[in-house]
């Protein structure tokens, strides 16, 4: 019985695990007190690419470094992303 493997369907499969790491991602990022609508995210192969900055939301400036310290920890830890990249 041939086997062969169907590239569209690998294709599909990993375009279905990027998009839930995608939403994985932002549903992280809304733990913190971070503004992050100027930011895009992109993932290919378990990189999280994250493009744009985060600014503090108001009232929250003086945790900024620690709250943008612990969203990268804590993107580090999901369950597919190898390595994320700040652009």
């Amino acid at each position: 019985m041939n086997t062969k493997i169907n590239p569209a369907a690998n294709a599909m499969q990993e375009k279905l695990k990027n998009n839930k790491l995608l939403r994985d991602a932002r549903r992280e990022m809304g733990k913190f007190s971070l503004d992050s609508t100027k930011v895009t995210l992109s993932v290919r192969r378990g990189t999280l690419s994250v493009f744009g900055k985060f600014t503090a939301l108001m009232g929250h400036e003086t945790i900024f470094d620690n709250e943008r310290k612990a969203l990268l920890k804590a993107l580090h830890s999901l369950p597919g992303i190898h390595e994320v990249v700040l652009q």
